[in-house]
């Protein structure tokens, strides 16, 4: 351990570690969290933004201290737990469930938002603490949304943050039952988040944060970066502490890293060492046009490949789009690679309307409806017919009749006899075929 963790390890009560980039973040909060549990009745929580740091967390804590007393969960799983109470039995919703009700959102306000425009201003208003706060179109198209996933049984993670954090404040929820919250990547937190947090501090939890201004990239979900962790400082009158030995990049990288971030005057002055050997290399350029951009990044490769063999190279995109056509590039040129991140297919629309199609055939109950109403909204049937088919077959059942009102629109009708259809074929032992016929509707329609 470094002499830097050693002095944030022992910090006060309130505590604001700025910790660049191969740092030792995970070793200072494995020890920062031992420290603590030396006070008696001490209580540690720490918070994640994802499950696999959650994962890494508990197993580098496994063994070195007392895990009865250590809690260690995502902020969703915590908010979670705390409105387990309140869910009655709503879910969040899967990916392509999602992208189905921002379309029937948009259909049923007639928005003039494209879906990724509406998916961005849902999530903007999702991490607000008033998200009625916003402007009067943004807002009409949420809480249409948010009406639409409460009659499919849903509720988005960060609803049920905010819900929390309403409830903490009126005293309906109580806190964690912790002395203190460890948080790392402290800079990616939205505004609901610190609230939750604050929540907790009002309360008389002690609060340490560890994070990087620098590193903030989600501020397309509201991540609050620098005014986030200025807010805490302020807030709390925490105490700083730096860690500015990067162990993970030689210094060329680090050099580089730093002129381009330099730029920035709203961050944390900081001055990031390597600790590292040099002889790293960073290439970068300017293209008008990707076909020139892909001759570069191929000449690139086989330069460094023939300079050092065996060296690993890592190409970075601002977007998962980018980095399609940089894998599509890399597969022509038949190079091997590993790609970290991107979608699973079964999160993609079509596939993951096939998987929920298929659930509504097997399983044939109201609770599957919402799974009719995605698949009608793939049709492009219009929303209101949509909402009163959904209605009818919670009330009636699945395969009631269809009054009038609902036999006026072909693909309402159609729809209801294919579904009956590959019901009886599923009865009938006749998954595979049945997951044929589906996959055929989807692609037809």
């Amino acid at each position: 351990m470094s002499k830097q963790q050693d002095r944030a390890r022992t910090g006060g009560d309130y505590v604001r570690v700025i910790a660049g980039p191969g740092s030792g973040k995970t070793t200072l909060l494995v020890a920062r969290t031992g420290f603590l549990l030396e006070q008696r009745g001490s209580v540690v929580g720490l918070v994640t933004f994802a499950n696999p740091a959650a994962q890494e967390m508990r197993e580098r804590l496994g063994g070195n201290v007392d895990m009865s007393r250590v809690r260690v969960s995502t902020f969703d799983a915590y908010a979670r737990q705390q409105f387990l109470p309140f869910l009655n039995g709503r879910r969040p919703p899967k990916f392509f469930e999602r992208q189905i009700l921002i379309s029937r959102s948009i259909a049923s306000t007639g928005s003039d938002f494209d879906e990724e425009t509406a998916g961005s201003v849902i999530d903007e208003l999702n991490n607000r603490l008033h998200p009625e706060e916003g402007a009067a179109e943004c807002v009409e198209l949420f809480d249409t949304y948010q009406s639409l996933m409460a009659e499919d049984g849903l509720i988005d993670f960060a609803e049920v943050a905010r819900q929390v954090v309403l409830k903490l404040q009126s005293g309906e929820i109580e806190p964690l039952p912790v002395t203190h919250l460890l948080v790392d990547e402290f800079q990616d937190t939205a505004p609901v988040q610190l609230a939750w947090l604050k929540a907790h501090w009002d309360r008389g939890i002690k609060v340490t944060v560890v994070g990087d201004d620098d590193q903030s990239i989600y501020g397309f979900r509201s991540a609050m970066g620098n005014e986030g962790m200025q807010e805490f400082a302020s807030q709390t009158s925490a105490e700083d502490f730096f860690l500015d030995e990067c162990y993970r990049c030689a210094p060329e990288i680090v050099d580089v890293a730093g002129k381009v971030i330099g730029h920035n005057l709203a961050r944390i002055r900081k001055d990031i060492r390597s600790m590292s050997a040099p002889g790293g290399i960073v290439k970068h350029g300017r293209y008008d046009e990707p076909e020139n951009e892909f001759e570069a990044l191929d000449i690139w490769i086989k330069e460094i490949r023939a300079e050092r063999q065996g060296q690993t190279i890592g190409i970075l995109a601002r977007t998962n789009r980018l980095l399609d056509n940089i894998e599509a590039m890399l597969r022509v040129g038949g190079y091997k690679y590993r790609r970290i991140g991107g979608k699973s297919i079964w999160d993609t629309q079509g596939a993951g309307l096939l998987l929920g199609l298929a659930e509504l055939a097997t399983f044939r109950t109201y609770l599957e409806a919402p799974n009719a109403a995605n698949a009608l909204s793939w049709a492009q049937v219009p929303q209101g017919l949509v909402n009163r088919y959904r209605g009818h077959i919670v009330d009636q059942g699945l395969y009631a009749g269809l009054p009038g009102h609902l036999t006026e629109d072909g693909r309402v009708t159609g729809f209801h006899e294919q579904l009956a259809f590959w019901s009886g074929m599923i009865i009938d032992g006749m998954e595979g075929p049945a997951l044929k016929c589906i996959a055929a509707w989807i692609t037809d329609q």
